[in-house]
């Protein structure tokens, strides 16, 4: 979203007496876009000299931002993760209004993007007499009132066109009376000048519940930017150091194989996936495709992740239920996240071990496995226990 847009709806909210997050946030929230996207121009683009002629350059990256991003969304929101109602009926209705709103898809770009920018937003609304869903990114949420660290009330914002001209739509959900009322406001993109709404959009909706419509989505690491701040931040926040790293390796002609794994290794430390999450092996980054230890690291940080994401999806459906008429509060909800890559490390171990024995395994990869070393480090600590 551009710089003089972000202003313009940040003096239209603040004239409607709400305190805001800090502009120098959403800056933050750019630079990790930018990551994301694997195209900063600050850093991306440059000029060079040969010697002989100067001239511009794009210089080339692994755009390891993304791939961060994509593979924490592919281990908490993936296709095996479960929703269900206990009533059976109730369930097949939140089952159809999921298919129809491309839940699957959608939710897991939602949470890429949420590892990718740090905040993420569903928001639920009647479309038609149907319900419908909006997955919202980071740089299009305006809390608008928060306690102890969550936001209450919030401001969401989009791009639209109408009869040919470009429009901004600003849907804020606040709280009156005890209960949620959603008030709809659309905007000519040049000069911000209030526009009538188009048919069919009302411009206040009383939702008749304590429930908000939203449910906003965070990494569970904390804003360490900004401590007061509910927002939440990228998964790569503090990995933009490595990740300029990884490009200019990638990008010299250093010997990539010794400089990429290094970088790889501190970048999936630093972005919570663990010491031995990536690799570089013959010219290409690999990804670690086996079980996920019940003792790493990266099994604590993927727990802590689905408690958010858990309590996102309850209220989620609950807000449909509320939609299509139903109690909320009284409805069975289970949300089921993926165990398939969770493994017991004591069970393995002893398995792994059962194979050395067998002659199957050598002590190095066990060694290996069990320490996340490397090859050679690994062979370097049997051959120095052998001495001993």
């Amino acid at each position: 979203m551009e710089n003089r847009q972000n202003g313009d709806i940040r003096k239209y909210l603040q004239k409607q007496g709400y305190t805001l997050v800090s502009p120098a946030f959403y800056q933050q929230i750019e630079l990790w876009l930018k990551w994301y996207q694997g195209k900063g121009k600050e850093f991306h683009s440059g000029k060079q000299d040969n010697g002989e002629e100067k001239g511009s350059r794009q210089r080339d990256g692994v755009n390891m931002a993304k791939k961060v991003a994509e593979d924490w969304a592919n281990l908490e929101l993936n296709e095996k993760v479960e929703i269900t109602v206990s009533d059976p009926a109730l369930d097949r209705q939140v089952q159809a209004i999921l298919d129809r709103n491309n839940f699957p898809v959608r939710a897991n770009q939602l949470v890429e993007l949420t590892n990718a920018l740090g905040t993420g937003a569903i928001v639920e609304y009647l479309a038609d007499g149907d319900v419908a869903l909006d997955y919202v990114r980071a740089n299009r949420i305006y809390p608008l009132s928060w306690d102890n660290g969550e936001i209450t009330e919030c401001a969401f914002v989009s791009d639209k066109i109408m009869d040919g001209e470009r429009c901004v739509y600003v849907n804020l959900h606040v709280v009156e009376n005890g209960q949620y009322t959603v008030k709809n406001k659309l905007f000519s993109r040049e000069g911000f000048k209030e526009m009538e709404l188009p048919k069919g959009i009302e411009p206040e909706w009383k939702t008749g519940s304590t429930l908000p419509m939203f449910q906003i989505v965070t990494p569970s690491s904390i804003n360490c930017i900004d401590l007061d701040n509910p927002m939440g931040i990228s998964v790569y926040a503090n990995a933009i150091e490595i990740l300029k790293g990884l490009d200019l390796a990638d990008d010299s002609f250093e010997d990539k194989d010794t400089e990429l794994k290094a970088r790889l290794n501190r970048l999936s430390v630093k972005c919570g996936l663990g010491n031995t999450w990536y690799d570089f092996e013959g010219g290409c980054i690999k990804t670690a495709t086996g079980a996920i230890s019940e003792q790493s690291d990266l099994y604590r940080n993927l727990r802590k992740n689905e408690v958010v994401l858990k309590r996102a999806l309850r209220t989620m459906v609950q807000a449909i239920l509320h939609l299509i008429g139903a109690d909320p509060f009284e409805a069975g909800i289970k949300i089921t996240f993926d165990e398939s890559r969770i493994k017991d490390q004591q069970s393995e171990l002893s398995q792994k071990l059962q194979l050395v024995a067998a002659g199957i395994m050598q002590k190095w990869e066990l060694r290996k496995w069990y320490f996340g070393e490397d090859e050679s480090t690994a062979k370097a600590g049997i051959s120095a226990a052998s001495q001993m």
